[in-house]
């Protein structure tokens, strides 16, 4: 199931239902699989782009839920010129595991969250110029968002 909403002429909200057959990766068994992706995006003149997404996935395997997901994903894009912009991108993940029904050691959560903005200067329809930065933070269990990684 789809619906879409155009309220004005710089706002779009999308809701995408999915019920229906999943697969559990790590068992390697077949499930119930529920997704509710919910879409706004944002456009405010020719300088500004929002987009915010959020998935919500549940999978149920023998009748009981095996995990919980909910993954985010925001972007932001920001024009000064027709030419000069600035890209930023934050993806986050948080899952729930059911531990009964996963092997030995499966923590009962984990999560992750990465960032990156990105500058970019186009020179001519085949160069552009980019100058940015990205890092990674995961958590495992109860513990709180560690860096895992970073690139400039």
């Amino acid at each position: 199931m789809d619906a879409l909403a155009q309220p004005t002429d710089g706002l779009n909200a999308e809701v995408d239902v999915v019920d229906g057959d999943g697969i559990d990766d790590v068992g390697v068994r077949k499930g119930k699989l529920l997704s509710v992706d919910t879409t706004l995006e944002v456009t405010a003149g020719r300088h500004l782009k929002i987009n915010l997404v959020d998935d919500d996935q549940r999978l149920n395997v023998a009748g009981m839920p095996l995990y919980t997901a909910n993954l985010y994903d925001v972007r932001v894009a920001g024009y000064f010129t027709t030419r000069l912009f600035v890209n930023t991108i934050a993806q986050a993940q948080d899952v729930h595991h059911r531990v009964a029904l996963y092997p030995l050691g499966t923590p009962v959560r984990t999560g992750t969250l990465a960032t990156q903005w990105l500058i970019g200067d186009p020179v001519n329809p085949w160069t552009v110029f980019y100058a940015g930065s990205s890092e990674g933070d995961q958590r495992v269990g109860e513990t709180p968002l560690l860096p895992q990684q970073q690139h400039l």
